[in-house]
């Protein structure tokens, strides 16, 4: 099974392709043969899916990763959501609905995301795909990160003086950032876990 990723343009058109295959006590074996390109499929857990929605923060909308969707951009109204067309999810599936926005929180499942403009609760967005015509068949996500100040951990051991990371607070400050992270992510274990429960509801 090959993987080729040809122009737009060449989409369909017929190619001709050779392998030879060497070994050190055969003589080399040539196949050829004549194929067309296919759109690309999801396989794997993803086989068969062909309408996927991608909830959760911007881990999963595209945060950084610009060409961002129109009214997510910080315009007019506001919207920083940052739904890129480079998103991950967007990779697998090119017309992935995306719900993620940047900044979201587990309460930003449940409530409108003030974060992101008064963005409508995930939840609720998805139970409405989920009644479409387009059902999503898998749902991507990631969160939680918000929930424990990720940025400000990254920041605090990443932007001290040159050239050092969180060991420059010595020994036993390490410690107590590690013991202070790992108690952060203790504390939302409920709150993913009623995420993940209500996600799996509202698709299913």
């Amino acid at each position: 099974e090959f993987t080729i990723r040809p122009d737009a343009a060449l989409l369909g058109q017929p190619f001709v392709w050779s392998a030879t295959a060497t070994a050190t006590n055969a003589r080399p074996q040539r196949q050829e043969g004549k194929t067309s390109t296919a759109e690309p499929s999801l396989n794997g857990l993803l086989s068969g899916v062909d309408n996927i929605a991608v909830l959760g923060d911007s881990y999963s909308s595209g945060e950084g990763a610009k060409d961002y969707d129109a009214g997510t951009d910080g315009g007019t109204d506001g919207n920083r959501c940052h739904r890129s067309k480079n998103a991950y999810g967007r990779k697998l599936l090119a017309d992935a609905v995306m719900i993620a926005c940047s900044g979201a929180v587990t309460a930003d499942f449940y409530g409108y995301q003030i974060s992101g403009n008064r963005v409508e609760p995930q939840l609720k967005r998805l139970r409405r795909e989920a009644l479409s015509s387009r059902s999503p068949g898998a749902v991507l996500l990631s969160i939680g990160g918000n929930d424990v100040d990720f940025v400000g951990t990254v920041e605090a051991c990443t932007l001290g003086l040159k050239d050092q990371t969180c060991t420059w607070f010595g020994e036993g400050q390490e410690k107590g950032m590690r013991d202070d992270a790992a108690a952060r992510i203790a504390a939302i274990a409920d709150s993913l876990r009623r995420v993940y429960r209500d996600v799996n509801r509202a698709v299913n």
